[in-house]
């Protein structure tokens, strides 16, 4: 239940993104859940990197634009590219390392 429900949370950003402003929160659950089942420190650190470079933007956009929200579409989908990107440096880590891949 707890997969479930950080999995149905992520993909109500996708198949709604313009429902409201800051659909993204809803990302937040499976951002955490990505982070702890991550046990590869490269991976943790792309994710935490990601996350701040997205926080970043939005400050920077905020700051130098008209401040509207329809700027931030590319937010949910970037989070999702950010923790896929972890999942696929934890995965060429184990499977380089040898037998190791087998714990997916």
């Amino acid at each position: 239940p707890p997969i479930a429900m950080c999995a149905s949370l992520s993909l109500t950003v996708l198949t709604s993104p313009y429902l409201w402003s800051w659909d993204f929160v809803l990302l937040i659950p499976a951002f955490v859940y990505v982070f702890s089942v991550v046990k590869s420190y490269a991976a943790r650190v792309l994710i935490a990197f990601g996350y701040v470079v997205m926080w970043g933007l939005i400050v920077t956009i905020r700051l130098k634009t008209d401040n509207s929200d329809e700027r931030f579409w590319w937010v949910p989908f970037f989070l999702l590219a950010v923790l896929g990107a972890g999942y696929v440096v934890q995965f060429f880590q184990a499977y380089t390392r040898g037998g190791e891949a087998k714990r997916w």
